[in-house]
């Protein structure tokens, strides 16, 4: 009885087990441009490893990954990005209409996040970096109307969790801008075949 007493109190001694916080990135900002491009279907974005984990990664040299084992992703990094990206589409104002499901008269985006981590580059230089590719194509024969690679560095306010999300967002966003007028010259001038079509009916 004497070892068990001491077993509990040791258990006990040893406290809650550590809070897991999650993070997302921050909405995009609202414009309001005209409406000049098609109607998109953005796609779940695929995730290269060892980014398909939703705990956030960190860097401290090239050859070393590293997790914050309690700070996660709200969702999937897949999901994450994709949600944030097809929200900047919308809230661009640009595009016809951007939704989650494909049609023939919409023009398919597919992505791919090959990296979403944090870069210690010095003890006082912090990085957030976030690579994507971008694929637009033809919902009804499958051909690519575009693809682009896009990798952005934010420099972070703090070496937190949270200044990584924040880092963050101020990439997407910026990848967001970029994207957004050359998807539109990209993608206007190759409507969908059957949305071509039907507008001649």
């Amino acid at each position: 009885m004497k070892t068990v007493a001491i077993v509990l109190a040791v258990t006990a001694c040893g406290g809650a087990p550590p809070v897991t916080h999650y993070y997302e990135l921050a909405p995009p900002a609202v414009t309001t441009e005209p409406a000049s491009g098609p109607a998109l279907a953005i796609e779940a974005f695929d995730v290269d490893r060892p980014y398909d984990d939703d705990r956030m990664v960190y860097r401290v040299d090239p050859y070393r990954v590293d997790y914050y084992e309690y700070h996660r992703w709200a969702a999937s990094p897949g999901a994450l990005v994709g949600s944030y990206l097809a929200d900047a589409f919308e809230r661009s104002g640009r595009f016809r209409h951007v939704s989650r499901t494909t049609d023939d008269n919409s023009v398919r985006v597919v992505g791919r996040v090959l990296a979403i981590e944090e870069i210690d580059a010095s003890p006082t230089r912090w990085l957030g970096r976030l690579a994507i590719e971008l694929t637009a194509m033809d919902s009804t024969n499958g051909r690519v109307l575009w693809t682009r690679d896009y990798d952005e560095r934010e420099p972070m306010p703090m070496r937190s969790p949270a200044g990584l999300a924040r880092a963050l967002t101020v990439a997407a966003a910026r990848i967001a801008e970029r994207a957004i007028p050359e998807l539109v010259a990209q993608t206007s001038v190759a409507e969908p075949a059957c949305a071509t079509a039907a507008a001649r009916r």
